[in-house]
């Protein structure tokens, strides 16, 4: 009689089968109120939380300090340069072959990134132009 009473005060207590909330596992908690199978799932939950959280922050970052990110970058490909030369050669060979692959499958796209640059090169020099000191020749 007495385990009957303990049995029905377990399901009533909401200790009932439920689905593991990360892998949908079918388990019987030992408390009320779990929500995962075990502790190994709870952390992925976790960890899987956290990254997103990480990521968003990264990204928001990333939007604000646009020139810090980019002095940051330049430093670490100049540092990787400077500690490992042979590396670095093939590192850039790989990148190289990579672009040449993609401007074969995506021509349009290039041709507009070159125009582009032409365009931003040629204002550059007319800008330069304008600001630089006009120089007279002397007259002999």
């Amino acid at each position: 009689m007495m385990a009957e009473t303990a049995l029905d005060v377990q399901t009533d207590s909401g200790n009932a089968e439920r689905r593991c909330a990360w892998c949908g596992e079918v388990f019987t908690p030992a408390v009320h109120n779990a929500k995962f199978c075990g502790s190994s799932c709870k952390e992925r939950m976790r960890f899987s939380r956290h990254r997103i959280a990480r990521i968003e922050a990264v990204r928001e970052y990333r939007k604000t300090n646009r020139d810090d990110v980019a002095a940051r970058s330049r430093a670490r490909y100049q540092k990787f340069k400077a500690d490992r030369p042979d590396q670095w050669r093939s590192f850039v060979e790989r990148m190289s072959v990579a672009v040449m692959e993609d401007r074969a499958e995506n021509p349009e796209k290039h041709a507009e990134r070159s125009r582009m640059w032409k365009r931003r090169r040629a204002a550059a020099l007319a800008v330069s132009l304008l600001i630089a000191p006009i120089q007279h020749h002397p007259e002999t």
